[in-house]
């Protein structure tokens, strides 16, 4: 009889050849856990039976958005596809973490801590204006219980791909009054994942943007959103691409694959390069 998970890992996530990379890093954990992904491109491979993959070729921040409504465990940790966690207890620590500290205060959000190439990053590193007194830290893998999430309300439909699990912890900090800790345990990036960089670079502009829009001004950080949230709709969730777009506007099979190709990425480098190199000389 299988248990129901006490954690879901949730993500949006295209890259089938990882998945079990990130499967190694946390099985030896003792409690129970399930991985929900959805995406575009369906595993080619049995997966174990932690797996719980749904198709869809919507914009990254709706299928994390799908994912975590379709995840049964009492807490969420959002962890995309290119992180793998370097202590085999990574899950136990967040959740003894979480049920040592939660009765000393209000609402508790949690992340892991991050290593690229075995650097270590300084507290100042995980917020985005560190010089503020009072700039909330930028959860790397958000670990938050389901049940505050959802009084959250979710992500919002306004983000393409990245910073709406920033944006949910700093709602969960002027609304409900928590606290975002970070657990002394590490996820490490691959640095080496073209896609993930690419829709970060692609898509910054309007993330990263909209996040200060929405929380920062000349004087520092926000105690009320500056604009309302917008939740996604339970209606085509799975089919249509809800809020700003991105490249998902057109959501076919065909055209994921164009964007899903290393060659189109290649290309989009040489050709970003050749336009820079141009520039610099016309100048």
């Amino acid at each position: 009889m299988n248990r129901k998970p006490v954690i879901s890992l949730y993500a949006s996530a295209a890259r089938p050849e990882n998945w079990l990379n990130l499967y190694d890093s946390i099985k030896h954990n003792s409690c129970e856990f399930e991985i929900v992904f959805v995406g575009p491109n369906s595993p080619k491979i049995q997966l174990p039976k932690q797996f719980k993959f749904i198709k869809s070729f919507t914009k990254p921040v709706q299928c994390a958005e799908i994912a975590a409504r379709n995840a049964e465990g009492e807490f969420l940790l959002h962890c995309v596809d290119d992180l793998t966690f370097k202590d085999k207890n990574a899950l136990d620590k967040m959740l003894e973490f979480y049920n040592n500290n939660i009765h000393t205060n209000n609402e508790l959000i949690l992340s892991p801590k991050l290593m690229r190439d075995g650097k270590k990053y300084n507290d100042s590193n995980y917020k985005l204006y560190p010089e503020l007194d009072k700039c909330p830290y930028v959860p790397i893998s958000i670990f938050i219980k389901k049940s505050l999430y959802f009084s959250l309300g979710g992500y919002d439909l306004n983000f393409i791909a990245s910073f709406a699990d920033t944006d949910l912890a700093y709602r969960g900090i002027t609304e409900m009054k928590a606290q975002i800790e970070f657990v002394e345990t590490f996820v490490n990036e691959n640095k080496n994942d073209a896609k993930r960089s690419t829709l970060f670079e692609d898509y910054m502009h309007n993330d990263l943007v909209l996040l200060k829009n929405l929380w920062f001004s000349d004087e520092g950080f926000l105690s009320k959103r500056a604009m309302q949230h917008d939740a996604f709709s339970e209606v085509n969730i799975l089919g249509i691409t809800q809020g700003k777009k991105g490249r998902w506007g057109y959501t076919n099979k065909y055209i994921e694959k164009i964007f899903s190709n290393r060659f189109y990425y290649l290309l989009k480098a040489i050709t970003k390069k050749t336009r820079h190199y141009w520039k610099k000389n016309e100048s």
